[in-house]
This record gives C-alpha cells, structure tokens and sequence, in this order.
C-alpha cells in the first residue's frame, strides 16, 4: 500500500499525542488537516466502491430469493403438518382474541395457501375471548363473530367474555351455540342477565367460571343459580362463581342438589366469604360434591355429624379464630377425603391449631394423601407429631404464617423447618414416619445448612420414596448456598428459593414530604 494511504496509527507522525490532553497550534492544525487529505479521499473511494457492491449483492439476492421460495420445505410440507404447527401458534395461557396481529387471525394473511388452510380447520377457532364492548360498537366485528363460530364447525368451544350492564344481546350468536360449549369463563354485570344466561341449555359444558360483581336486583333470584338448567345439565363438570356475596347462593330452606360434584365458591373482594353455617347447609344439600374450594368464615355452632361420603377434595380458606374453625370441622365426616388445604388468615399465636385437630382428621379422614397447611405455625408442636398419623401422606405443603413483632420477640415467632426436617428424617433403621411421601414442601423463616443437607442424605441413603423437595426460605441469599448437587445426581429434585421478609417502609426524616 502506498504510504501516504497508510492507516496505521503507528506510522502517523502524530502519534505521540494521541490519547493525550495536547492542544496542538494553529500550525499543527494545519500540517493535520493537510496530512487527512489523501486518507479521505481514499475513504470516499471506497465508500463508493462498497456502495456498488451492495447495489449487486442485492440485485443477486433477489433473484435467488423468489427461487428459493419455489423449492422451501414449507411449500412441500403436508397439509397436516402445517395444521398441527398452526395450531401450535394458537395461544393456550387465554383463549384466541379477535386480532390481526394474533394467531389464528395472523396466519391467514401471510399467502393465499395458508389462509386456505387456516380458515379450512376448526379447531383453530375452538376458543374465543369476547369483550362485548369491543364487539357491539362494529357491525363488521359482530359479522367477524358469527364467521369465526362458522369456521369452528361443530368442534367444542373455549370462551370467555366480559359482557357489561347492557350488552347481553350481543352474546346471541354464542348462545345460539350453547350446545357445543366446552368451557365458558363470563363477567357478567346484571343479574337478569345472569338468571337468562342460567336458563342456557349447555349438555357439553365441562367448565363454567361466572364472575358477577353486583348483587341480585331479586334476593329470592340468587339460588337460583346453582340450581339453574345450564349447571344441572353440565355432567359432572367444574363449577366456579366469583361473586359480591356468597351465602345467597345457597337456599335458606332445605334443598337437595344432586347435580353439583365440583364447586368453588370465591369472593369478588377479600373480606367476602361463606358463613360457616351456610357452608354446612351446601354441604349437606349435596349429596354427590366430590371436590369444594371456598373461603369461609367459622363461627362456633351445634349441628349434627355430617357424613360427606363423596367428598375428595377441600380447600379452605378461613377468617376467623381456630376455635371457631375446630367446631366447624368437628361436624364434618369425610372418609373419602385425599386432598385437604388449610390456609387460616387469622394470624396471631393464639391462631395455631392444637394437635387434636389433625388427630381427628386423621382418623375421620385417612385417605389423605394431599396436605397443604398455611397457618400461625405449621411448624411446632401442633402438626409436625401428627403428620405420621396419615398413612398415605404423599404431597406435603407446610407454611407458617409471618408475625410483625419487636426483635427481641422475633426469634420466638419465626417459624424454622428444622424441627419438620427432623421428624421426616429416616430413624437409624431407615423408617420413616411418612413413607409414602414423594413431594415436599416447606416455607420457613431460614434453615441451618446442615440440617438440610442431612435431612436430604438420609432420605437418599434409605430410599426412601421422596422425589421432590422445596424449600421457600423467608431470609435474604446467604453468601454460600448450601451444596445439594449429591442430590440431583441421585435423582432427588431439590429447589431453595429465598425471599426476605416484608416487614413493611421504614421510618424515614422524609415521611409527610412529597418527593
């Protein structure tokens, strides 16, 4: 290369100065400038140059591209792999919604064989999500509706809509197909609106969410609802209602629902729940409820033992003191019972429930194979004991609730696993006290490492049936974790998450001043 086209730093004559805070003189500037001359015009010949070759490259590009296309493993795929990779693209978290930009819609307007194949297959528009407010103002979109329900054939349907105070009209189109509705999740604002939905004929329908936020215009109407022809018809399917109040629901008077196996019953807000006295009247006015999940409020009562033959499933949600909770549950017969959730949202230490409770659910209940307890202290004297008088305990979840209170008390109320991990510990003779447990876990205020790397040998070391263990930890990263790798070698999952506590903003010189 000649020297004067030379881009090396190294050959530059000013080269001293570079990387330095030197102001060169007026003559400098010059002798630098006169020196930049050569080297940018070598620069603007090259550009030009690279200007042509990338005017070429694309001109050659794009003729090889439309041949490409020609011989592409896309154009020579079967139709049912192309469908099976469109139905892939469909969303699965939410059901489709009406937009372009979205799968199914989005696949039909890349090329005119897709779109073919994409309008031309039902279960691609098996599942709609349906804002009536989005629907009712466009007489295209209500067009759009009634093709999309079209294209579906006569495949279940998977819907969800928010219908607002006065849009029930526009669902027309979706009840004129009830009878092929699969699962339907619906916000719904009137409760004649409700009661009209109630009275669908929906023989398919699986799994039925309603969300109604407002309270019945008609008290007497709310019964209805459980009652009603569309839940009856529904075939042992799951049935959840979200609403403003529970307890109407359920007839004051007595009733026999044979209909209802799956239920849950949820609050629009927090502070709504299910009277423990109406709890009992669902409970007994169905016969057939294999599964109930519903937060509840206990209050202390005198009924007669009920016997709950079909019941498999309890999730409990409950807002009140432990005494009022044990009356409750002292009324209760489950013997089919092999799923029981406890989550008590009355934290205090007077909250923990005393050994008795869990006896007598072991004994009224020994199928039990599925424990998740969330209370005060899940951890102490209470359940830990009693955890072996369940002989087919396979999936354990304890969590014990975190109390605010003055430091020096702290170490009083934080709830530790180490006394959990003891007692499930293999003894010397390798026994377990829980030896059909395969799934554990623990949320706990911290851990001692070498607790746990115990416990986890032991269990390995007499093969014992444990596959899983969690460990959710209330205390900030410790700068060592502990080494569980032996574990994951011989087959034991093992997860330890570590969450600090929130004990709430701390008093600053800034509080009242808006920043």
């Amino acid at each position: 290369m000649d020297a004067t086209r030379s881009t090396d730093l190294m050959d530059s004559p000013f080269r001293e100065h570079f990387d330095t805070n030197y102001i060169p003189s007026d003559a400098e500037i010059e002798r630098i400038r006169a020196h930049l001359v050569p080297h940018e015009g070598e620069l603007t010949r090259l550009e030009s140059l690279i200007h042509v070759l990338i005017a070429q490259r694309d001109q050659i590009r794009d003729y090889i591209k439309p041949h490409r296309a020609l011989i592409s493993h896309p154009r020579r795929m079967p139709r049912e792999i192309v469908e099976e990779i469109f139905h892939h693209c469909v969303p699965i978290r939410h059901n489709a919604v009406m937009r372009s930009a979205e799968a199914p819609l989005l696949l039909g307007r890349i090329c005119s064989s897709w779109r073919s194949i994409t309008f031309s297959t039902p279960r691609l528009w098996a599942s709609l999500h349906i804002p009536t407010n989005f629907i009712g103002h466009s007489g295209e979109r209500k067009a759009a509706l009634v093709d999309w329900l079209e294209r579906s054939a006569q495949l279940p349907l998977s819907l969800s809509v928010i219908c607002f105070w006065d849009d029930f009209p526009e669902l027309n189109p979706l009840l004129q197909v009830s009878t092929r509705w699969h699962s339907l999740d619906i916000y719904i604002s009137r409760s004649k609106n409700l009661l009209q939905l109630a009275a669908v004929d929906a023989p398919m329908l699986r799994n039925l969410q309603i969300i109604f936020p407002h309270g019945f215009e008609t008290p007497q109407d709310a019964p209805q609802v459980l009652s009603s022809n569309l839940i009856r018809r529904m075939k042992s399917g799951r049935v959840t209602i979200v609403a403003s109040e529970l307890n109407a629901l359920v007839p004051k008077e007595p009733f026999a629902w044979d209909h209802l196996t799956d239920l849950s019953l949820k609050g629009q807000y927090s502070h709504i729940f299910l009277e423990s006295g109406t709890a009992y009247k669902l409970l007994k006015g169905c016969p057939h409820l294999m599964s109930l999940k519903v937060h509840i409020r206990c209050s202390v009562g005198d009924h007669k033992l009920l016997l709950l033959p079909a019941l498999e499933s309890l999730i409990i949600a409950d807002s009140s003191p432990t005494d009022a909770l044990q009356s409750f549950f002292k009324q209760l017969i489950m013997p089919a019972l092999t799923r029981f959730h406890l989550t008590i949202h009355y934290s205090s230490p007077a909250s923990a429930l005393p050994p008795a409770f869990f006896e007598r659910l072991a004994e009224r209940s020994p199928l039990i194979s599925d424990l998740d307890i969330d209370v005060f202290d899940s951890m102490r004297n209470s359940i830990v004991p009693t955890l072996q008088l369940f002989p087919r305990l396979a999936i354990l979840k304890l969590a014990a609730r975190y109390v605010h209170c003055s430091d020096a008390e702290q170490h009083l109320l934080e709830p530790n696993a180490a006394k959990l991990l003891a007692f499930l510990a293999p003894d010397t003779s390798g026994r377990s006290p829980c030896s059909e447990l395969k799934s554990v876990i623990v949320e706990s205020h911290s851990v001692d490492t070498d607790v746990l790397v115990d416990f986890l040998q032991k269990q390995l070391d007499c093969g014992t049936n444990l596959r899983r263990f969690e460990l959710h930890s209330r205390t900030v990263l410790p700068h060592i974790l502990p080494d569980i790798k032996f574990a994951a070698d011989r087959g034991l999952v093992v997860a330890l998450k570590y969450k600090p506590v929130d004990k709430g903003p701390k008093s600053t010189p800034w509080e009242g001043i808006q920043r």
